[in-house]
């Protein structure tokens, strides 16, 4: 073979490896592109977990809160229905007392100034016991 048939058939390999290897280089352009998005398309989804989990810890704690704040309300509930039920029983006490003074006669000591007197003393000495036991009660 002459020498220029030989340099002839080593630049069409010459050719077809320098192709090959564009194209190779291109490809590992391509691939490096492909692996840096995804890479970064793994920190979006790692940063979005991440809010996800906050959220979802925040609604738990926010339950929980519920939780015992619903439970306060039931127990104040049940104290309102237990004053409401003391409520109505001293209404009817009342409402007896006020049938029964209504029914009968109304009857004045004959010593009238004396019986105001005895009634003032015993309120002034009621009023003083109830002084007494509001300050007890408060300390």
């Amino acid at each position: 073979m002459t020498p220029d048939k030989r340099l002839d058939q080593i630049e069409l390999v010459l050719a077809d490896v320098a192709q090959k290897t564009d194209r190779l280089i291109e490809s590992n352009g391509q691939i490096l592109e492909v692996a840096l998005r995804t890479n970064a398309n793994a920190e979006l989804a790692a940063k979005g977990v991440t809010d996800l989990t906050i959220k979802v810890n925040q609604l738990a704690e926010g339950q929980v809160n519920l939780g015992s704040k619903t439970d306060l309300l039931a127990e104040g509930q049940a104290d309102l229905r237990n004053i409401t039920v003391d409520l109505r029983n001293k209404t009817n006490l009342l409402t007896q007392g006020q049938a029964d003074l209504q029914t009968r006669p109304i009857r004045l000591p004959k010593d009238r100034p004396a019986y105001i007197e005895k009634q003032t003393l015993l309120l002034m000495i009621r009023l003083s016991y109830d002084r007494k036991c509001s300050k007890a009660f408060r300390k």
